[in-house]
């Protein structure tokens, strides 16, 4: 479906492709349209890239008919923003800023606007939204991760320790590659639904060795932070010899599923609500105990 759109993008438009993946870009032997590159490294001609801690463009021609004075301006300064502004959490996602600052240089907006769009974007509902730090662990709210590739970039950005919930009713994909990266990135995972039971099998096949079954999102939330607040008792003893600094998360119980959400809830969104209710429930608990 993606091919078939950058056939019929017009020849005066552009594609914007990513660099690093092969098949996006092929897309560019099409002749359709030029293509504006960008990747995490030092910045294609013509594209989009990472410098010495910035996101930087390597002169991005605007479309005919962009903001002529803006885009002048953004060809004389490369620099767009600091990664460090970017608050959205993983790798995939600087690929993600680094896909939208292109498009806005080919439209002539400019750098400073680009850059404080950016800065001051925290990211969308159910897409790895933090809703809580509750005693040092990070509560994230990935429900719209119903896929295992969108859970494996999940997964890859947090660091350990981290406990996956998952779980709900299959899409019959293959597990084996987010198997491997749970066995790499989960301390342990607890797990929800229907397809609880195929996904154990794949997960422990993998060779992880903590492996759990709830009968209840409240009841996954509940055994997942016990887990994450042992984990991040015992990193925090090992990394900073006087604890961590107040609300400052040194474990991540992440929700990503992997799977529909129909065998429990209306919908994704309806399953994130009911993860941040049963996270708020906790948050008040601990306070009161």
């Amino acid at each position: 479906m993606k091919r078939r759109l950058a056939e019929l993008v017009h020849p005066d438009g552009a594609l914007v492709l990513n660099a690093e993946d092969a098949e996006t870009l092929s897309y560019g032997e099409l002749g359709t349209a030029r293509s504006v590159l960008y990747r995490r490294d030092d910045p294609p001609r013509g594209g989009v890239g990472v410098a010495y801690g910035w996101v930087v463009s390597a002169n991005v021609q605007p479309l005919p008919y962009a903001d002529r004075r803006a885009a002048a301006a953004g060809s004389r300064e490369p620099r767009t923003l600091p990664v460090s502004e970017i608050a959205l959490p993983g790798a995939h996602n600087l690929s993600n800023v680094l896909a939208a600052v292109a498009v806005g240089l080919l439209f002539g907006v400019d750098p400073g606007g680009i850059r404080s769009a950016v800065a001051g974007f925290a990211g969308v509902p159910h897409r790895l939204e933090t809703v809580a730090v509750v005693d040092g662990v990070r509560f994230v709210n990935d429900s719209q991760g119903t896929q295992p590739d969108a859970v494996i970039a999940a997964l890859d950005s947090f660091t350990v320790p981290l406990v996956l919930i998952a779980g709900g009713r299959e899409k019959g994909l293959p597990l084996d590659d987010l198997a491997r990266a749970a066995v790499e990135r989960a301390t342990a995972i607890v797990l929800i639904g229907e397809s609880a039971p195929v996904f154990e099998a794949a997960f422990t096949r993998a060779g992880h060795r903590r492996v759990e079954r709830a009968g209840s999102l409240d009841d996954a939330i509940r055994r997942a932070d016990q887990i994450a607040r042992e984990s991040s008792v015992k990193a925090a003893n090992e990394s900073a010899p006087d604890g961590p600094a107040p609300d400052e998360p040194v474990a991540t119980v992440l929700l990503s599923p992997a799977a529909a959400s129909f065998d429990m809830f209306i919908d994704y969104a309806a399953r994130g609500e009911a993860f941040r209710a049963a996270v708020a429930a906790l948050a008040v608990r601990r306070r009161g105990a």
